[in-house]
Order: structure tokens, then C-alpha cells, then sequence
């Protein structure tokens, strides 16, 4: 069973939502990253597009690989509330919980590496820099070859509005995510040729529902 580490993952967030950054500028936050990465023994680049971070569990199995993404950037408001871990940095704010976004990621990365040698599939931890900017960081890890290494990715968006628990996590595409107007186009990635290889008219299905 995975064991999710949530004081971890709630540390995590406050720490970020304390210092947000914006766009494509994000030494903090990247430093967080790397940070927790290197602590869990988990090897990273930071070759694809601008102020990104992708992590690897499982690295020598390629059959077949799942990214799982996560947006870093805040955005350009000030935050006006008294929450003991309210943004310190004047015109910035995770207001669309990218803060979360992160830590959930970090959290995931953590319950996983401990069943690494139970995957049987390698995975990606895709941190994406910029997904509330002009520019798509998305679109500048793609032009760096991401997706020719994935062959399914999935993210998540938090919403304020839900109670906790309730059954209301989707599965949503880090494209969709990044840059709506690509749609589901890169769901399938490469896909590979040892019977893996996924219908697109199927999982075009599945995101109907996911949506719906």
C-alpha cells in the first residue's frame, strides 16, 4: 500500500506559499525542489525547457513511462489575508495553488520512491516553470523532447470549493493544463512498440469523462 506522507506534503506547501515566484523566475522554488529530490535519493535534469525540473523513478525501465506534472509559478497579485503562512513577497501570490501543486508532487515522489522496486514502469516528476505567463513553460519542455520520452502524463488541479475527500481528483493532461489549445494531442507520447501502445479515440473517452 503507499503510504502518503501529508504533514510532509503540508509543510511543503506552507514553505512555498510563503515565497512565490513568477513565470520563469524561480531560484527559490527550484531550489525546494532540488532540495527535496537530492534528500530522497532521486535523480533529476534540468535539461528540458527554461526553469524545469524532471525527476526519475525507475530510470533504466523504458518500456514504458508515466510523467507526472506539476506547475511551480504564483501569480503577479498581493495577498490579503492573515494565514501564518501568507506570501512574505509583495505582488506575488500562489492564488491558483500551484503552492500545492508542487508539494503534491514532492509528496507523490516520496511515496513512490519507497515502491520503486515495485514499479514496473519508469516515471517522470515533470516540474514546469511558467504555466500562468505569457510564454508556455509546458511549450518549451515539448520544443526540448519531454514528450518523446513519455508515453502517458497526467497532473491534477486543486479547487477551493471542494470539501475534502470528496471524490473529486481528475486526472487532467499537463498540455491541457499549459496550453488548452493542444488539447489531448500529446496524451500518448511516442507510445511504444512492445503492445503498450495506446487507442487515442480511447483515451480521448476517458477525458470526456474526466471533464464531465
Amino acid at each position: 500500500m503507499i503510504s502518503v506522507d501529508k504533514e510532509y506534503i503540508l509543510a511543503l506547501r506552507h514553505e512555498i506559499h510563503e515565497y512565490p515566484e513568477l513565470e520563469f523566475d524561480l531560484p527559490r522554488t527550484l531550489a525546494v525542489v532540488r532540495r527535496e529530490l537530492d534528500a530522497l535519493g532521486i535523480p533529476y535534469t534540468e535539461q528540458y525547457g527554461k526553469s524545469s525540473i524532471v525527476g526519475f523513478l525507475n530510470p533504466d525501465c523504458k518500456d514504458f513511462t508515466i510523467g507526472i506534472r506539476a506547475d511551480m509559478d504564483a501569480l503577479p497579485l498581493t495577498e490579503k489575508t492573515d494565514l501564518p503562512y501568507a506570501s512574505k513577497i509583495t505582488g506575488a501570490m500562489h492564488a491558483c495553488g500551484h503552492d500545492a501543486h508542487t508539494a503534491m508532487l514532492l509528496g507523490t515522489a516520496k511515496a513512490l520512491k519507497a515502491l520503486e522496486k515495485d514499479l514496473k514502469c519508469r516515471v517522470m516528476l515533470v516540474f514546469q516553470a511558467c504555466e500562468e505567463g505569457s510564454d508556455s513553460g509546458a511549450r518549451e519542455m515539448a520544443k526540448d523532447g519531454l514528450m518523446e520520452e513519455i508515453d502517458l502524463i497526467i497532473g491534477m488541479h486543486i479547487e477551493n470549493w471542494l470539501e475534502v475527500d470528496l471524490d473529486a481528483v481528475r486526472a487532467l493532461i499537463a498540455e491541457v493544463n499549459a496550453f488548452g489549445d493542444q488539447g489531448i494531442r500529446s496524451l500518448v507520447g511516442a507510445g511504444t512498440d512492445k503492445g503498450n501502445r495506446r487507442s487515442r479515440s480511447c483515451i480521448k473517452a476517458h477525458c470526456r469523462n474526466w471533464y464531465s
